[in-house]
């Protein structure tokens, strides 16, 4: 079979793999099968897309699919809401999501499936923090339970994410402004708050206003930077005026993303480059 569909134990969520090469028919059936699992599923959920085991992939295939699929899963539904992301790697999966884009599918790439859990988890934890409050549950989606389904990476963990996902133990975040030619240094404890100082606001953890913060429209409580208990970074817009984005993609506001090694990153008009360090190396620069 050309592909593989499946629900993941004790987690809303579906994986789906294509294998070999993805025409019309595999795609088609792909898509299909998930739906159908999707729908089994109550409350909110999500879904990974593997093609890291495909040979290749029709791109406008692909997407004309996966719009026909967000049609269909996104019938309004009380229950929650539903989220998806696609692992791959190459120059294939880089023109889909660009053609995904275009098309105005969200529907984000990573390069393993740790990035994408992490991205999904963060994602089912935001949008049913209201509903899991107002039942007094426990968290809808548990470190545990991620610890639990992480092996369909064969790996655990504290492996090291292949795209710059790990921040280093007692490790630096390193702010750039090629543009300006500064950085900012930055000693993570927990979260670190970005915006700007003014004279009825004591100063953020990372205080741009001396960048010209006010006239590159930083906002003064503008984003957040979390370190998590997996040594991952988060990104979260604090519902900023002019907008958080990553590599040109706007984020929506209060819900966290994956920051990696190498992001391009942009708070309002102030273009910043991010970088992981330790602080040994740090100290030697």
């Amino acid at each position: 079979m050309p592909f593989e569909v499946m629900k993941a134990p004790d987690i809303p969520m579906v994986i789906a793999k294509l294998f070999g090469h993805g025409n019309r028919e595999s795609i088609d059936n792909l898509f299909s099968q998930a739906v159908s699992l999707m729908d089994e599923i109550r409350g909110p959920r999500c879904m990974v897309i593997d093609l890291r085991t495909a040979l290749s992939v029709d791109i406008g295939v692909f997407v004309d699919t996966a719009r026909l699929y967000k049609q269909r899963i996104l019938t309004p539904r009380a229950d929650g809401p539903t989220f998806e992301a696609i692992i791959g790697k190459g120059d294939a999966i880089t023109q889909l999501s660009q053609s995904l884009d275009q098309a105005g599918i969200v529907m984000p790439i990573f390069k393993s499936s740790e990035e994408a859990i992490t991205y999904l988890s963060l994602k089912i934890d935001t949008e049913s923090l209201t509903q899991t409050a107002k039942r007094k549950d426990t968290r809808v989606f548990s470190d545990e339970k991620l610890n639990n389904f992480l092996p369909i990476d064969q790996g655990t963990p504290t492996q090291v994410p292949e795209a710059g996902g790990y921040f280093p133990e007692n490790g630096v975040l390193q702010l750039k402004a090629e543009e300006l030619q500064k950085v900012i240094l930055v000693c993570l404890d927990g979260e670190a708050f970005i915006g700007r100082r003014d004279s009825k606001h004591n100063a953020p953890d990372v205080d741009l206003s001396l960048w010209g913060g006010y006239q590159l429209g930083i906002s003064r409580r503008h984003a957040k930077i979390s370190l998590s208990k997996r040594q991952t970074l988060q990104l979260t817009d604090l519902g900023s005026a002019n907008g958080t984005y990553i590599s040109g993609k706007r984020l929506e506001p209060f819900a966290p993303y994956p920051l990696l090694d190498g992001d391009q990153v942009t708070f309002g008009k102030l273009s910043l480059k991010i970088s992981f360090q330790d602080q040994q190396s740090t100290t030697k620069a």
